[in-house]
């Protein structure tokens, strides 16, 4: 064994053997504490990262995923209760590759039922066929919806008869499974609704039904209209309120805001003609009619008896009619509007304001400055009204006083924490010193004791030395046997530590004196 070796094993032994019992059994404990550490330390660094590989997955699938995982060989963890899968990051993808190409996990909904059906399937049967995969790849794309755990989707699609003159109409319903947690608002019930009725032809927004997993009925109806409008009233209210805040200070203002909304859904349809130019004629059509003759009068003058007095004059007649019909082109618009429930007919916003607070600005610039932020159209016949008024503070001085009491009673319990801390900091820190001090003492006691039970040399076995004086030789011969072969380890601790540092000072005084220095910076 190399001297350095067998030097250091020295050393360790020495080392070990200083130790008492209790010592040596702590120092064991500690040692099998440390290497368990060490070795749970090493397992967690080397255990593989675990990624989701699919999630929300049924039962058959998730048994399909497992199953192939194991035939594979590969490192899998369910989590979720069984509806998600993890395996290595590293593998995720390869693993998602290979489930694929064995068809895992099956997509039993959705487009896929018409890869199914048969050649020889009948016309119900197609009908049927293509109502459920219609139903299925709605219900898919509503789950991926956030908040949305899982979602079914029912079509009643009335059919077709050459019997009946009146055709029913189609209607739809969805019940949406939300995640533990999760809210459904009613711009995403809106979504579905648009979504579904435009996927299905001939489908109303208004005949799609949406409910819960909670029982409750999502479906829009005109009173959302009332309640949009309300959730309008609220953020303008406190958009202008937040403004005169900022200006006024808190508590000097209030606000209110009333909207008034249409609820009625109207249908109109309009048509514009204009005419076509430059364009020719649809048609025309022209006619000509004319006479030219000669004739004599129909009668002459009455005489006498009533005898008609025949007139020797004659003359010509001239006769022409002409009309024509043109039919030109003209321009013809048609146009259908649907007013949806909702929209904002007027708007009123009514403001009082502290007077002494707002005595700096102008009404003018009050009316600017609240119209601005609560948008006020005149041309739709809004109206706004800023007032001021001397408001009671008593409440706001309250408030104030509350809120220093609250500030006064924070910063009193604070100090008492900090107190505390300090206390108990002063405690732990005479306790430890408490600690060490006994084991101080117990440690010299336990040194005193081991010298006092060792066993000393007899005289006769001592070198000879120098005779002693008469008034020396006096004294106890055991003293003396003990003083003169005392070994350095078994004289006083103390003693020896400042024989030593008197040495190492005479040795190195520059290094005494660095550390020195260090201590009492350290200790300053």
């Amino acid at each position: 064994m190399p001297t350095a070796v067998r030097s250091l094993v020295q050393r360790l032994k020495g080392f070990w053997d200083a130790f008492t019992v209790p010592q040596r059994t702590f120092a064991l404990i500690a040692l099998v504490a440390l290497a368990a550490g060490i070795v749970a330390l090493a397992g967690w660094l080397t255990k593989p990262t675990m990624s989701a590989v699919y999630t929300d997955l049924s039962d058959t699938d998730a048994a399909a995923v497992v199953a192939q995982l194991d035939s594979d060989g590969i490192e899998y963890q369910l989590a979720a209760g069984g509806t998600t899968v993890l395996v290595p990051s590293d593998q995720v993808d390869n693993v998602r590759l290979e489930l694929a190409a064995n068809g895992i996990p099956s997509d039993s909904d959705g487009y896929a039922l018409l890869d199914q059906m048969g050649v020889g399937a009948s016309e119900f049967q197609q009908e049927v066929t293509y109502q459920r995969a219609v139903e299925g790849e709605l219900a898919s794309t509503i789950s991926s919806i956030d908040g949305v755990s899982s979602a079914t989707v029912h079509l009643a699609v009335p059919e077709e008869s050459v019997y009946t003159e009146e055709k029913a109409d189609t209607t739809a319903s969805v019940f949406l499974e939300l995640k533990p947690g999760a809210t459904f608002s009613g711009e995403s019930v809106r979504a579905v609704t648009n979504l579904v009725s435009s996927s299905v032809p001939d489908l109303d927004p208004s005949d799609v039904s949406v409910v819960d997993d909670q029982g409750r009925d999502l479906t829009l109806t005109a009173s959302d209209a009332t309640g949009a409008a309300s959730d309008r009233d609220t953020a303008i209210a406190s958009k202008v309120q937040a403004m005169l805040d900022q200006v006024l200070g808190s508590g000097r203002s209030t606000v209110t805001v009333s909207t008034d909304v249409n609820t009625d859904s109207t249908e109109r349809t309009s048509e514009t003609y204009s005419a076509a130019d430059d364009v020719p004629p649809l048609s025309s059509s022209k006619s000509t009619e004319s006479y030219t003759g000669t004739g004599g009068n129909a009668g002459g003058v009455l005489g006498t008896d009533n005898i008609a007095v025949p007139d020797s004059q004659s003359g010509a007649g001239n006769y022409s009619s002409e009309e024509e019909t043109v039919n030109n082109s003209v321009n013809k618009v048609t146009e259908q509007t649907t007013v949806s429930p909702g929209g904002v007919r007027r708007q009123s916003v009514s403001v009082v304001v502290d007077r002494a607070a707002a005595a700096g600005l102008s009404d003018a610039t009050l009316n600017e400055m609240v119209a601005a932020a609560a948008g006020i159209d005149e041309d739709r016949g809004d109206t706004l009204s800023v007032v001021k008024a001397d408001f009671d503070a008593s409440a706001a001085q309250q408030a104030d006083d509350a809120l220093v009491q609250q500030q006064a009673a924070e910063e009193a319990a604070r100090r008492d924490r900090v107190l505390i801390a300090e206390i108990a900091g002063a405690i732990a820190v005479l306790v430890l010193l408490g600690v060490a001090l006994a084991l101080r003492v117990r440690r010299r006691r336990r040194r005193r004791e081991e010298l006092d039970e060792q066993e000393y040399p007899l005289e006769e076995d001592l070198a000879p030395g120098p005779a002693l004086p008469p008034e020396e030789a006096d004294g106890d011969e055991s003293d003396l046997v003990r003083t003169s072969v005392l070994t350095p380890q078994q004289r006083d601790p103390e003693e020896q530590m400042r024989t030593d540092i008197a040495e190492l000072a005479e040795k190195d005084p520059a290094a005494v004196a660095s550390t020195l220095g260090e201590w009492l910076a350290v200790h300053k």
